[in-house]
């Protein structure tokens, strides 16, 4: 997210099985690590400054716990560009929308109690699209997917909401 001059850098460690999270940024180039700023749960922000609009910037999180480490892979931000977020945008729809079996293993269900779906998008773990529909919404199928962690965004037409998503 870019404010001013400055962006700021979050990021989450979904697997939520573990303690003494600490999390380092990583410049690519010239290469460096920086440790960011735990602010709530396994969520970790840096706020970078003195950046020009349209510089192109590149970083990783390497996250270390008991036990071990997690690395993003690198990810290229344009400064002052629109960078679309995975986090929950509106947490009412977040509990009005259900979502099944999970883990799952080849269909999974889709059901809101309020709100008309419009879209559902499936993501990695380091962000990129894998799956996009706008057709049969209360019923995905998934068998394409190989197993592992994804975010999946729901879209209404008034807003949207992530979740996470085990494939077996």
């Amino acid at each position: 997210e870019t404010v001013g001059t400055n962006v700021n850098i979050t990021f989450e460690l979904l697997d939520t099985n573990r303690s003494g999270v600490i999390a380092y940024l990583w410049k690519q180039n010239p290469w460096g690590e920086t440790q960011m700023d735990n602010v709530g749960g396994l969520r970790f922000k840096k706020t970078l400054g003195g950046l020009n609009s349209g510089e192109t910037i590149t970083y990783a999180c390497k996250f270390a716990f008991a036990g071990g480490l997690a690395v993003t892979k690198y990810i290229s931000y344009e400064v002052g560009s629109s960078c679309g977020s995975l986090s929950i945008v509106d947490e009412s729809l977040d509990t009005q929308i259900v979502m099944y079996p999970n883990p799952v293993n080849n269909k999974l269900f889709i059901k809101s109690q309020s709100e008309d779906l419009i879209k559902i998008e499936i993501y990695s773990v380091f962000g990129n699209l894998v799956k996009s529909t706008t057709k049969n919404l209360n019923e995905i199928n998934v068998e394409d997917l190989s197993s592992g962690l994804y975010l999946i965004k729901i879209f209404t037409l008034e807003a949207s909401v992530s979740k996470k998503l085990i494939k077996n």
